[in-house]
């Protein structure tokens, strides 16, 4: 195992770099706290999907897609701003969001037709949200590879009360307790997801709104 410091303001990050995969979450806390990311562990979950992380840079207003690239994967990433849509963006492209402003970053793997999207809405000058959305073809299949899911509070409470209760940590620490890990995570998100489908099926415009 390897461990990293990341510097994150209210939101939840998975897996960063190549072929190291943390699972963490900071909410709503006003102390900086590092994670452990778990080296290969978790590589059958994200099937070698190439993982990116959001990097505060510049101040509140300014964040910065990196794109953790592994040679043999292709990435496209497009990034939607309220009606703004720019595609692709490769690499280190800086992306910046005015205060005020909301939107999805969304990173497609071709190699698995997996999407890994950031929902990200700075709210004042010293102060922004970031949210993680991890979407997984095996575990919805009625949902197409770049589809995105508005970001709701179902999602955000299956996701902060994993983490919360630290079952990611404590079933790692147990041989093969990762699986069991997955499992139930799946099962959780699933269920959440399936229950925001009844209401955002039919809207017009899923880039629009978002979690306010």
């Amino acid at each position: 195992m390897s461990t990293k410091q990341m510097d994150f303001i209210n939101g939840c990050l998975l897996a960063v770099g190549e072929r190291d995969y943390m699972v963490g979450t900071i909410v709503n806390s006003p102390q900086r706290r590092a994670y452990k990311i778990f080296k290969d562990t978790f590589t059958s979950f994200t099937h070698e999907c190439v993982w990116s992380f959001l990097n505060k840079v510049g101040g509140a207003t300014s964040w910065s897609a990196n794109v953790a690239t592994v040679p043999q994967y292709q990435q496209m990433i497009s990034v939607v701003v309220g009606e703004r849509k720019l595609t692709p963006i490769f690499n280190t492209e800086l992306v910046t969001l005015e205060q005020g402003d909301e939107g999805y970053v969304q990173y497609f793997c071709l190699q698995n037709n997996t999407t890994v999207s950031f929902y990200a809405k700075p709210s004042t000058a010293d102060k922004a949200q970031i949210r993680f959305q991890y979407v997984e073809e095996l575990l919805l299949p009625s949902y197409t590879a770049n589809a995105l899911i508005p970001f709701t509070d179902d999602f955000v409470n299956v996701m902060e009360n994993l983490m919360q209760a630290k079952l990611c940590l404590q079933m790692l620490d147990d041989q093969g307790g990762y699986q069991a890990f997955i499992r139930e995570y799946g099962i959780r998100l699933a269920k959440a997801i399936q229950k925001d489908q009844r209401i955002t099926r039919n809207r017009p415009n899923m880039f629009r709104g978002g979690r306010r």
